[in-house]
């Protein structure tokens, strides 16, 4: 087995929204906030690459309308 390499690696963060921030129950909101910016920092210290998703950047996302 080889050893973990930067380059060998990515860092993918999954569904960051707002209102998806208020299910975490171990730490708060901002807590959480913080340490996904501390993540990407040493990631791109590190050279890694990292992908976010999120449906909105700055609000709960809303259903959509069904009728549309």
């Amino acid at each position: 087995m080889s050893d973990l390499q930067a380059q060998d690696s990515a860092l993918i963060l999954i569904d960051h929204q707002v209102i998806s921030m208020g299910f975490i129950k171990t730490q708060s909101p901002d807590v959480a906030k913080l340490n996904s910016i501390t993540l990407v920092k040493a990631a791109k210290v590190l050279d890694i690459p990292n992908v976010w998703t999120s449906s909105t950047e700055d609000r709960p996302a809303r259903p959509r309308d069904a009728a549309r």
